[in-house]
């Protein structure tokens, strides 16, 4: 059984897709960013015991730490890399194991330190976190620098900001649906291929299974590009219910460079249907 994948980048691109008409005053300008959000992923962690990044040692004193966060940092690699175009990084920042009174400071790598803080904490204290948005350099850096003793950073991605204008993220984005399709025993295109050609593509599809029948009814989908062949990418299984099973599915995968895809399932007994499906493609327009 596949694991169903659910999550903030799903709300987006429903938003996106469904709101489909707004002013073109309302998008943001040439200073403006949009928010994307994405799967946490660590990219700083100088324990020793649990360490992420190259640092394994904890901050000193008004010492600037310079943390790449873009191209592939820490964990957050893959699927999760951040795109080098990011503006920005929205960060879960947690101290731990602090020797003195102090605070922890987040800005623009190779940028004057600010006089505000983001974090502060007594000698002592338990772990404690808090959300930091912060600008990026050209690099991709932030500067974390603590201002008294030592003490453990850890640092979890949770977003990242683009310049990109709604308009632009919105024709990244191709979709197409079915209000029924009822399966047979051979593979069979339940939406049609959808057409890109920008870098980097991730899938969203939605249905609810449902049954003609009686009886059960095994049903695998997945993405391809021709009828009658198994699909080339991401297969998913599941074991309908008698009488039907109408809970929204959610999944995700991905597909890289140039694509045609369309979502290709069967059932085991030729009795399988479902309900209410969509397919859409958001292109990041980088490639990994």
């Amino acid at each position: 059984m596949a694991a169903f994948v659910t999550g903030l980048a799903v709300a987006l691109v429903g938003a996106l897709v469904l709101t489909g008409a707004w002013r073109s005053e309302a998008a943001p300008g040439d200073l403006d960013s949009t928010f994307v959000p994405v799967a946490p992923c660590r990219v700083m962690d100088t324990r020793p015991g649990s360490q992420v990044g190259p640092r394994d040692t904890p901050l000193g004193p008004e010492e600037p730490y310079d943390l790449q966060v873009t191209g592939g940092a820490g964990d957050c690699s893959g699927t999760l890399e951040i795109p080098g175009g990011a503006v920005a990084i929205s960060m879960n920042v947690t101290i731990a194991n602090p020797t003195a009174q102090s605070n922890l400071r987040l800005y623009p790598a190779s940028s004057a330190r600010p006089e505000v803080s983001n974090l502060n904490w007594l000698a002592g204290q338990s772990p404690t976190p808090n959300k930091v948005d912060v600008r990026i350099d050209a690099a991709g850096r932030v500067a974390v620098e603590n201002f008294r003793g030592t003490v453990d950073v850890i640092a979890d991605v949770v977003g990242y900001y683009t310049d990109d204008e709604l308009q632009q993220i919105v024709s990244r984005i191709k979709s197409d649906s079915v209000d029924s399709a009822s399966l047979s025993t051979e593979w069979s295109v339940v939406v049609d291929e959808i057409t890109g050609t920008v870098g980097r593509h991730q899938v969203f599809v939605t249905f609810e299974l449902d049954e003609d029948g009686l009886a059960e009814s095994d049903i695998e989908c997945g993405l391809g590009d021709s009828v009658g062949a198994p699909p080339a990418n991401v297969r998913w299984e599941w074991e309908s219910r008698t009488g039907g099973d109408l809970t929204p599915i959610t999944l995700t995968g991905r597909l890289d460079g140039e694509f045609d895809v369309a979502l290709l399932c069967r059932s085991n007994d030729g009795d399988g249907v479902l309900r209410n499906v969509v397919l859409t493609v958001l292109s990041t327009g980088r490639a990994l």
